[in-house]
């Protein structure tokens, strides 16, 4: 009974723990997506406002020409993921904090995440509202590859100009021309569950290789 009390006891107290480390990541990836706005946050926010509301409510056809602009609007926002550290010169303050991997790293690359949620969420919600099911996963899956694409660059290059050209590039051919593999939001018709799979995929491997540069960073 003793023995049974203690792992239980032990249990609870690992669960406040987790806890505890969620509640500082969730806060941390907050703390991140307040950095990376404007100091004028408004001049970036309303326009982003403006799309999402267009995205729900104009016709189709125009809510996919909105979603594609606004997939745009955070590129620079999103270019300077993974490098920022050695372009303000903080690596070594940042590198030597607790888990500069799973904490720092991470909650840089959520902050991304919602900033893409914030520029092209509207398209999600409607296409879920309309049953389509399958773009809402595509889209998803395009706004988790695409601050993954920032990071791993960013880590890897040191610079921001990779991902921007880059980038620019894959939207012009994806969703500004709709080659529908390259279509990473899914702004035309033609959309498939593997496809979204595979960006998914994508997108787990590029965090792979972002930690792995991360580390030989912090080991260098």
């Amino acid at each position: 009974a003793t023995s049974g009390h203690t792992w239980e006891t032990a249990g609870a107290k690992l669960s406040v723990v987790n806890a505890a480390q969620r509640s500082q990541f969730i806060a941390m990836s907050l703390a991140e997506l307040k950095i990376l706005l404007p100091a004028k946050r408004w001049l970036w926010l309303l326009p982003a406002l403006g799309m999402a509301v267009a995205m729900l409510t104009a016709p189709i056809d125009g809510a996919r020409v909105v979603v594609v602009v606004a997939s745009l609007w955070p590129v620079l926002l999103w270019s300077k993921l993974g490098m920022r550290e050695s372009w303000f010169g903080t690596d070594q303050i940042l590198f030597s904090s607790p888990q500069p991997i799973r904490r720092q790293l991470m909650a840089s690359y959520v902050a991304r995440v919602m900033l893409a949620l914030l520029a092209v969420g509207g398209w999600g919600v409607r296409m879920f509202v309309l049953g389509e099911l399958v773009s809402s996963l595509q889209l998803f899956a395009g706004v988790l590859f695409v601050p993954a694409l920032a990071l791993a660059l960013g880590v890897w290059s040191g610079s921001s100009r990779p991902f921007e050209a880059l980038y620019v590039a894959l939207w012009y051919v994806g969703p500004a021309n709709r080659v529908p593999f390259l279509d990473y939001i899914a702004s035309g018709d033609a959309v498939s569950a593997s496809r979204a799979l595979v960006y998914l995929l994508v997108s787990v491997a590029l965090l792979g290789a972002s930690a792995l540069g991360r580390k030989k960073q912090i080991e260098a």
